[in-house]
Formats: C-alpha cells, structure tokens, sequence
C-alpha cells in the first residue's frame, strides 16, 4: 500500500502529489494567520488519509521479556506514519523500551517508553516503520502450571480400557483419552502409558497447545501434566474413569507449581497521524473531518522545524477506520 496521502486546493483540485516522506505541517495561532492574510492570499491545503491509514488503533506485536536485556528485530511497514502505544500484559512490569525505527524522511528515529505494568503508554513521535525494539529483563519468572495424579493400583484384575479425560481453559472441551493396559500392569507402567496416550491423542494435539505430559514420584507412578505459562487455569483437571473395570485406581488432583505468565509488551498504533509537509512557517487547521463529518473540537497538531517524526495531528475523536481529512493553510 502506498504511504502517500493526497494535497488538495480549496476547490478540491489536485496541487501536486506529496507523500508522507516527503512532508511537514506545523501549525499556527490564528491571529498570525489572519494579520498575514492583509497582506497576500494564504493557499488552502486539503490533507486526506484514506480508511486504511486511518484505521482503529490496534496491535502490532507482543514481545516476551527474557532474564536478560535484549535487542529484538521487529521490521514492520506501517499503512501511513503512526504514533504508538505500548503496555505490559500483568502489573508490576516496569522498565525502558526503546522503540527504533524510521521516519517519513527515512531518518532514524528512536522513542522511550517507561512501561508500568497494564498502563498504556503514549508515544509522541510518528512512526513510518520499525525496526527493532530493545526490551528490559523481565520481572516475574513465567512458571508452567502443572498438576499431577497418582497411580494407586495397578490393573490387578482383567485387561481393558481406562479414560482419563484432561480439561483445560486452552481447550474447546474436555477431552477424553482412552489408555489400553494388560492384565498385571503395575502402577508405573500404567502411568507411563497414560503419559503416553495423553501426548500422542491426535484430539487433544497436546504438544501443539504446549501441554506435556510425564512421569514422576519415586515410584514412577504419579501423572504430572503442565501447561503454557501463564495465569493459573483454574479448570485444568485430570479426571479417571476405570472404564472396563480394570481394577486401577488414581488420587485426587494435586498441585505442582502455579501458573506465572510470561511478562509481554505489547506494542499498537495510537491515534497521532504523521504529517510530513515542507513548510518554512506555521500553518492554521481550519477544520478536520472524521468520516466526512466535521469535528466540532479543534485537533491537536505538533510540529518541530528540524525532527519530522515530531509533526503530528491528533484528532478529538479516536481513529476508527474512517478517512481522515484535514483543511489547512500553509502560512
């Protein structure tokens, strides 16, 4: 998609092409404006961002924090220059990350975001792509939630069928896993082979959805089955059933570890257009449109002479995926 938008004089006939690499609009106080229009006529600017370079502020990508301080390349092409916003996925995340990139005159840019916890923190610049991003040492530790099931007797009677059925908030539904034991297993083979049967059901797909299944205890004998980390699924559960009367039997559900989810940072667009137009003195926003309809609250409009990423337009209303018009004059 190109990163262009279109300039437009007040009868609505086309100037000259100008993209978004290309430009600068600052902006004015309205007495200045007025005293320079005694003296000579002030062109009219009409500036358009289409639907796509307009839509909702939305995700971008979600970055695990290591044990260690890193550098992560992230290339992303935005549809039109953007502010961003990040935050953290759990509270008492905090830490600098820094955000590199390129502006609308491909000039390297790079912005600071002092994250604390679920709180959304605004960007100023205006981003045209990213590069790479620069991540703090994770606070929490992410912990695997698991839960273990001892084997108490072995199937001492007769061969046949037992189920164990495994519910998790990562599944649609309980799934139910039929284990086939012999006559005289003990209590760590028929653990292992419901061990087994759990990791090779093709309707649970365990090591897809990141849950594993083995075998602990001294005795081998006890089913362990751990998860993704992440907050503690209060549904994950193993429940047996001695289908054919097999003569085995299993404990309750215990806890091995909690579940803590990894620290994330999430990085979205945010709803400051970048403005990239040349302009050698400010420039006055008569009027701004959202979905052809005029807002009725003057916009905001950064500008800096020297760093273009700092020129920014940032409408009363959020963007919602509606086309963007602004009317200026180019003083």
């Amino acid at each position: 998609m190109s990163n262009s938008y279109q300039l437009r004089t007040m009868n609505d006939k086309p100037m000259y092409p100008v993209t978004s690499k290309e430009a600068v609009i600052g902006y004015g106080e309205k007495d200045t404006l007025n005293r320079f229009m005694r003296y000579e006529e002030v062109p009219a600017v009409k500036l358009v961002w289409s639907a796509a370079q307009a839509a909702a502020a939305a995700a971008l990508t979600s970055i695990p924090l290591g044990a260690e301080v890193s550098s992560v390349p992230y290339e992303r092409k935005l549809p039109a220059a953007r502010s961003l916003n990040l935050k953290a996925n759990v509270s008492g995340v905090t830490g600098n990350v820094v955000v590199h990139g390129l502006s609308q005159k491909n000039g390297e840019i790079s912005e600071t975001f002092a994250i604390s916890g679920t709180s959304v923190k605004k960007g100023n610049l205006a981003f045209d792509s990213i590069v790479s991003v620069d991540l703090p040492v994770q606070v929490h530790t992410p912990v695997r939630q698991s839960i273990s099931k001892k084997v108490l007797t072995g199937a001492v009677t007769t061969a046949g069928d037992i189920t164990v059925t495994l519910t998790s908030a990562l599944l649609d539904a309980p799934v139910a896993v039929v284990v086939t034991l012999e006559e005289n297993d003990t209590v760590a083979v028929v653990a292992e082979k419901i061990s087994d049967a759990i990791m090779l059901d093709p309707d649970l797909n365990a090591a897809a959805k990141g849950i594993a299944a083995s075998v602990i205890g001294d005795d081998l004998d006890t089913v362990k089955v751990e998860v993704p980390e992440a907050a503690d699924d209060s549904t994950l559960a193993l429940a047996f059933a001695d289908t054919d009367l097999t003569g085995v039997t299993m404990g309750a559900d215990s806890v091995v570890a909690s579940g803590v989810p990894k620290d994330i940072i999430t990085i979205s667009t945010g709803n400051k257009l970048g403005i990239a137009l040349e302009l050698s003195a400010k420039a006055y926003i008569e009027k701004t449109w959202l979905a052809d309809v005029v807002e009725s609250t003057p916009p905001t409009l950064a500008y800096d002479l020297n760093e273009v990423e700092k020129n920014t337009l940032l409408l009363n209303s959020a963007l919602n995926g509606s086309a963007v018009t602004a009317l200026l004059y180019v003083v």
